[in-house]
This record gives structure tokens, sequence and C-alpha cells, in this order.
């Protein structure tokens, strides 16, 4: 019984080695991975994005105050739509200051007897 269970683990072994399964894309056997393609949707190497794939980048993570980011037909990031920043010269968002802009707060405010904020 035992040489005939290890006989038919052979032959099963043998079958499937023959007939293993082709990890190409095309079906062709080559298996071969493709290259990343920009268009297709999906962020792959070399690109900061793909359509309406900006994996996890936003506008906000990149520094500014709101926008809507978009991508390229080239597959890089384009920040038109981008407002706002820190060093802009405009207090916007959750900053507290912008260069001169201080909201209007005065050292007096902070409890000091003179001096300028900026």
């Amino acid at each position: 019984m035992l040489r005939k269970t290890l006989f038919m683990a052979m032959i099963l072994a043998g079958a499937a080695f023959m007939f293993s399964c082709d990890d190409s894309a095309d079906g062709g056997g080559t298996g071969d991975v493709s290259e990343p393609s920009c268009g297709n949707g999906i962020v792959e190497s070399g690109e900061e994005c793909d359509g309406d794939d900006m994996g996890t980048l936003t506008c906000e993570r990149l520094g500014f105050v709101s926008g809507e980011l978009s991508c390229t037909d080239s597959c890089s990031l384009d920040l038109s739509g981008c407002h706002g920043y820190c060093g802009d010269g405009r207090v916007q968002g959750a900053e507290e200051c912008d260069g001169d802009d201080v909201k209007g707060v005065t050292c007096m405010d902070l409890g000091f007897e003179r001096g300028r904020l900026g």
C-alpha cells in the first residue's frame, strides 16, 4: 500500500510540474513582469502619481493649507490646485502667524511691555 501511495504522489507531482501555471499577464509563458506604465491609474516605481491615484499625498500633506492635488499626463504631481503655505505672508488655516502677519497680536497682548512680533 505504501508503494502504491508513493507512486501516485510521484505521478501527481510530475503532472503538477509539467502543467504548472503561467505567471505572465498574457499567458505567453515568459513570466516577465511588465514595466511601470504611466496612465494605467496605479502609482508605480518612478511615478509620483498616476491619474487619480496620488498615493497618500494631499496638498495638506505637502505643506499647503488647502486645495486639490492633481496629476499630469507624465505622472508627476501638479501643485497648481494647492493654496496657501507657511511663508506666503498670509495667516491661513492653523497658522498663528506668517511673516509680518501676526493676526493683530502685539507683544503687549503676550505680556511684554514693548517689542515687535514678526
